[in-house]
């Protein structure tokens, strides 16, 4: 079992409390590139998990939000997600933003490949349908009557114990 918070920062421009949109109405998609523990196979292409689904892992009496088996060794391997209340607020100040419990996988990348959401400092406005994939994102909020953005965004996948 492997331990991971996954953990941002970012230059913010009048805006903050950047977060995942994570809802059971809208799920969170956390895209991960994955390697078996057992047979040390990175898989080809990154999964996609997030804290609502359940599945029930064979074998045992718990379930998990990601389950998945290993095309080489045949192994089933599987996570847990949890999501942390922090967001980021403050600029370069790395925030913990989701823990994962892994099972026969290392996680090796986050890929940032879907919505977030902060709120605008010029109106108190939130601003939703953000892309991070290219690690920053520019608007104008016109309520506001100014400059919003989110730069250089930093993604960190960090092993605890």
């Amino acid at each position: 079992m492997l331990t991971y918070v996954l953990q941002a920062s970012a230059v913010l421009k009048n805006v903050t409390g950047v977060q995942p949109v994570d809802t059971q109405e809208y799920p969170f998609d956390y895209k991960f590139r994955i390697k078996c523990i057992g047979c040390k196979r990175v898989h080809d292409n990154p999964v996609e998990m997030n804290r609502f689904d359940r599945f029930e892992v064979t074998g045992f009496r718990r379930e998990a939000n990601f389950l998945i088996k290993c095309r080489d060794c045949k192994r089933e391997r599987y996570a847990t997600l949890k999501r942390s209340k922090e967001k980021i607020c403050e600029d370069e100040h790395q925030t913990p933003i989701l823990r994962i419990i892994t099972h026969g996988i290392e996680l090796l990348e986050f890929i940032p490949d879907d919505q977030f959401e902060c709120q605008s400092k010029l109106s108190n406005r939130v601003i939703q349908e953000i892309d991070l994939s290219n690690g920053e994102w520019y608007d104008f909020d016109d309520e506001g009557n100014g400059d919003v953005g989110i730069d250089a965004v930093k993604w960190e996948l960090t092993l605890t114990r």
